[in-house]
């Protein structure tokens, strides 16, 4: 009799100890799937912002045979959020080491942004948003190096004289406009590939702890 008491204790230890890890082991997976859940919606809500940011003022963005003059005002519209108002200075501010900063130490945190959404996301939409965040900061960093060629261009022009397009061949500005034309085209592209209705919906489905039957549906709509 106590042999089977001792047994029953046994077993029942046993039970407990096995129910504790698994337990255990719910909650770990929980707190990874909620650590997880986290990183995405904080990359999403600032792609998402950037995305209508983009989509919003892209049609500002004109491509011609003559220097963009205007190229300040795209950069302003551009940063204008709160992730990016810190380097909006920096485009009237071109070559003030601290504006450069400033500037770098941002287009720093898109690339490493891009970086970690590769590893936060699967499949399509870790590509798509991985590589709109880097044509984003590429364009940025595209337009303010044109502005500097721009500030040197109209320097010499009225140093030297000359007509702005005298000035524009003798800096090599159409150079850097075609710089500044492939960045334009590839943050295009890299936009309407993540604005995909399908992708999107592969996306939100990443963005839920759970997801429902009806959930998945509901990514379609």
């Amino acid at each position: 009799m106590n042999l089977d008491l001792d047994t029953l204790a046994s077993c029942a230890s046993a039970a407990a100890a096995f129910i504790a890890l698994l337990i255990a082991l719910r909650q770990g997976r929980m707190a990874n799937r909620q650590s997880l859940f986290d990183r995405r919606l904080k990359i999403w809500i600032t792609v998402e912002k950037l995305m209508e940011l983009y989509r919003n003022n892209s049609g500002l963005l004109k491509q011609d045979e003559k220097p963009q003059l205007a190229i300040a005002l795209d950069f302003q519209w551009l940063t204008n959020t709160t992730f990016l108002r810190e380097i909006t200075p920096a485009i009237s501010h071109a070559l003030d080491s601290e504006h450069q900063l400033v500037l770098h130490l941002k287009l720093d945190e898109m690339r490493s942004l891009s970086k970690e959404a590769t590893f936060a996301f699967k499949g399509k939409p870790k590509t798509a948003i991985a590589e709109f965040l880097d044509a984003y900061q590429t364009l940025l960093l595209a337009m303010y190096q044109y502005q500097i060629v721009l500030d040197e261009m109209k320097s010499d022009a009225g140093k030297f004289h000359r007509t702005l397009e005298e000035a524009a061949k003798g800096v090599g500005e159409k150079r850097y406009r075609v710089v500044l034309y492939d960045a334009e085209n590839r943050l295009a592209t890299t936009y309407g590939r993540l604005n995909d209705r399908w992708l999107l919906g592969q996306l939100r489905r990443q963005l839920r702890l759970d997801s429902t039957f009806i959930d998945y549906l509901g990514t379609f709509r």
